[in-house]
C-alpha cells in the first residue's frame, strides 16, 4: 500500500503535474493535464491514442515509484511499528508521511540530475523518517497502542560502600 498518490507528488512538485509528467513519462506528448485525467479517471478523449498509452504507462510507473518510497519508509517504521504494518489508513492520514513519501519520489524521479538544492529541499523527509523510527514524531494520536513493545527497565549504580576509616 503507497502511503502517498500521484496528486502528493504533484502537490510538491514547483510546477505541479506539469514537472511530474516531463519526469515520469520524459516525452512531450504527455503533458500534465493528461497525466492528472488519467489519474483522476476523467476523460481522455481529446487526446491521441499514443499519448494517452503513453500517459498510462507514466502513471503506472509513478505508481511503482510510490510503492518503492513507501517499501523505504515501512524500513524505517517497521521496528516501531511491527504490529501494524501496512499502516492503517487513519494512522497515515493524520501524519506527514504521505508528504514524506511525495518528497522522497520526487527526489528519486530526478534521477541523476538531481540538484542540490533539490537533496536540501527533501533532506526534512529522510529526517522526518529517522525521528519517527527513534520515536521524536509521532504518526498521531493512537500511536500509544502501537509504539514499542512493553518491557522492562534495568538501572545500575556501583556499590555503597562506607570506610569508616575515613569518617
Amino acid at each position: 500500500m503507497a502511503y502517498a498518490t500521484a496528486a502528493d507528488v504533484a502537490r510538491l512538485a514547483t510546477r505541479g503535474w506539469d514537472d511530474v509528467a516531463q519526469r515520469v513519462a520524459q516525452d512531450a506528448r504527455v503533458p500534465g493535464a493528461l497525466l492528472r485525467a488519467l489519474f483522476e479517471g476523467a476523460d481522455t478523449s481529446t487526446w491521441a491514442p499514443a499519448a494517452v498509452a503513453l500517459g498510462q504507462q507514466a502513471l503506472a510507473s509513478l505508481n511503482d515509484s510510490l510503492e518503492r518510497a513507501s517499501r523505504h519508509a515501512d524500513t524505517y517504521i517497521a521496528p516501531r511499528y511491527k504490529g501494524v504494518l501496512p499502516l492503517p489508513d487513519h494512522l497515515v492520514d493524520g501524519s506527514d508521511l504521505p508528504s514524506v513519501v511525495a518528497a522522497i519520489v520526487l527526489r528519486r524521479l530526478m534521477g541523476a540530475t538531481v540538484s542540490k538544492d533539490a537533496t536540501d529541499n527533501t533532506r526534512w523527509a529522510d529526517e522526518y523518517l529517522r525521528d519517527l523510527r527513534d520515536g521524536r514524531v509521532s504518526l498521531g494520536a493512537t500511536d500509544t497502542a502501537t509504539a514499542q513493545a512493553p518491557g522492562r527497565m534495568v538501572s545500575r549504580a556501583p556499590r555503597k560502600t562506607i570506610n569508616w576509616n575515613n569518617y
